[in-house]
């Protein structure tokens, strides 16, 4: 059993996630930004049961705390998230060419973060995420690369890792 919770606010500077598994009598539990090294802690127990138990605990906690369960990895066989990312993508478009960064755009922005997370450094700024209509076509082009029956170069899927690094393509720290 395993699961993937993530974590955005922006206006609190949070994009985090936490993750936990079983294996065997023990409970691995990963967390941190999205996109940089986690902190690990293993939880051992004498039985598997109480393993359960404590990963059910653990997991109940962080979902009172507002994370929500995420995809770690997209690929083509969750169709209807990708469309989703899209669809949030697409209102987020004219935002963007408006330049409209608060209220609307944040709350849409941090819906498609909690649908893709994506690694977008130390601190989010909206402003500097997209800046323009092309880099959201761009993510966009990610996401509809990983739908069925659509033509890519890659045809294996994309990792959160390599959308992290295609969404900023064009950013200079």
């Amino acid at each position: 059993m395993e699961t993937y919770l993530v974590f955005v606010n922006i206006a609190a500077n949070n994009n985090k996630f936490w993750s936990a598994k079983i294996d065997g009598n023990n409970v691995i539990v990963n967390w941190g930004r999205i996109g940089c090294q986690p902190q690990e802690k293993i939880h051992s127990f004498h039985t598997q049961s109480s393993a359960q138990q404590k990963f059910n605990s653990l997991k109940s906690n962080k979902i009172s705390k507002g994370y929500r369960v995420a995809i770690k990895d997209l690929d083509s066989t969750q169709p209807e998230l990708i469309k989703q990312g899209i669809r949030l993508l697409e209102q987020i478009k004219p935002l963007v060419e408006q330049r409209n960064y608060k209220g609307h755009f944040i709350r849409l922005l941090e819906e498609y973060l909690k649908i893709v997370p994506t690694p977008v450094g130390m601190k989010l700024i909206p402003e500097y995420l997209y800046r323009n209509v092309g880099d959201v076509e761009h993510q966009i082009s990610i996401l509809n690369s990983l739908l069925p029956n659509v033509k890519t170069v890659e045809s294996k899927p994309i990792s959160l890792k390599s959308i992290g690094k295609n969404f900023w393509r064009n950013i200079v720290d």
